[in-house]
């Protein structure tokens, strides 16, 4: 017997297993375990489809199954005492599916990098593979800056027909302009951001001497959102498969 190849994808990195159907899920949680060397308890492993939905093994399984890792984060607090609109979202790809505005978008490792590294890209515009409408996203991220970036939050009217600065449906910033021109064009920054859809506010922060400087921060609206990206040159490179817990400074954020 051959068996079936399952692709197992967590934080950017792809593994191929061979298995056979009828597979207990537990027994390839503790493969997967095995294979990507988590910590975890398989009791805080989920897996994920492509578009962040959270899916069981099939007892016969497709030749070629895509797979995500999701881990659940570990909480200072006990778990009951955390409300349910505060536990922390799965975590996102880039869709590079959604917009066709400038032609296809340059997306890779698996949707979690936005852009190609020192070249320009065109102008298409993306959005977040999850969709989000309580609790709270921290993500960290990479960015290779230039002055044709933007990321924030888009409504689910948002079509992809248009760019940030010229539809309602879109909340994000221009990242070189609110740096205030400071940031070395192409120089990698490791930034992150919290979309806390309680409050309705996407915080932005850099990351500098181990600690996370918040810099601006906006409103928004809508009751359920994306998050947006977009870049003309160099990218984006989302960390850690887009979810990772808020530190204990950021917590009231």
């Amino acid at each position: 017997m051959e068996g079936k190849k399952i692709n197992v994808y967590y934080k950017g990195v792809k593994q191929t297993l061979r298995v056979f159907d009828n597979l207990e899920e537990k027994d390839f949680l503790n493969l997967v375990k095995k294979v990507f060397h988590l910590k975890a308890d398989i009791s805080k492993i989920f897996l994920q489809d492509s578009e962040g939905n959270f899916l069981l093994l099939p007892k016969i399984i497709p030749d070629g199954l895509n797979v995500h890792l999701y881990i659940e984060p570990e909480f200072e607090q006990k778990i009951e005492n955390i409300k349910k609109n505060d536990m922390l979202l799965p975590g996102f790809k880039w869709d590079d599916n959604f917009s066709r505005f400038d032609g296809k978008p340059v997306v890779s490792n698996d949707g979690y990098v936005l852009g190609k590294k020192g070249q320009a890209t065109g102008w298409t515009p993306v959005v977040s593979t999850t969709v989000y409408s309580n609790g709270k996203l921290f993500c960290k991220i990479n960015i290779e800056c230039n002055i044709y970036q933007a990321l924030g939050v888009c409504n689910l009217n948002y079509d992809g027909k248009t760019l940030h600065w010229d539809n309602n449906n879109i909340v994000a910033f221009n990242i070189h302009d609110y740096f205030k021109n400071q940031l070395d064009d192409g120089f990698v920054y490791s930034m992150a951001f919290l979309l806390n859809m309680n409050k309705k506010v996407f915080h932005f922060y850099e990351l500098k001497n181990d600690k996370f400087k918040k810099k601006f921060s906006l409103s928004f609206p809508y009751d359920k959102v994306r998050i947006y990206g977009w870049v003309k040159c160099y990218g984006f490179s989302i960390l850690e498969g887009g979810s990772s817990p808020i530190p204990s400074y950021l917590q009231n954020d």
